[in-house]
C-alpha cells in the first residue's frame, strides 16, 4: 500500500499560489478521493482559492496572508482521508481474499479420505 504524505519542505509560494509536493506520487484513487473531498468541503470565503490535486503535488491558488495554518490543516485532512479510504478498500479486499481462501481450503480438504 502506498500512503500519500505531503513533503512540506518542498512548499513554495509565488504570487499567492502554493505548490507543495507529495513524498511519493499519489495514486489515481488517492487523487480522485482528495479531489472529491475538495469539491465537497471547500466553502466560499475560505482564505484560499482553488485546490488542484496533481499526481506529484498539491496546488492552492490565492492563499491569503496569515492563512498558512488553515491551509495546512485542510490539506493534511485531505491526505488523511485519502489514506483512510485506501485502508478501507484494502480491508474489504483482504476480507474477500480471506473468504476465497476459506472456501478453497474447504474444497481441498474435502478431497481427503474420510478417517
Amino acid at each position: 500500500m502506498s500512503r500519500v504524505a505531503i513533503d512540506w519542505s518542498t512548499a513554495e509560494v509565488r504570487d499567492g499560489e502554493l505548490r507543495v509536493a507529495f513524498e511519493q506520487p499519489a495514486t489515481g484513487p488517492q487523487r480522485k478521493r482528495m479531489t472529491a473531498l475538495v469539491e465537497r468541503l471547500q466553502r466560499p470565503g475560505e482564505p484560499w482559492g482553488e485546490i488542484a490535486v496533481k499526481r506529484g503535488r498539491l496546488v492552492v491558488s490565492d492563499v491569503g496572508d496569515g492563512a498558512e495554518d488553515d491551509v495546512r490543516h485542510f490539506l493534511e485532512s485531505l491526505v488523511l482521508e485519502a489514506n483512510a479510504a485506501e485502508d478501507d478498500g484494502e480491508s474489504a479486499q483482504a476480507e474477500q481474499v480471506d473468504e476465497r481462501d476459506r472456501r478453497m481450503t474447504e474444497a481441498f480438504q474435502a478431497f481427503a479420505p474420510e478417517r
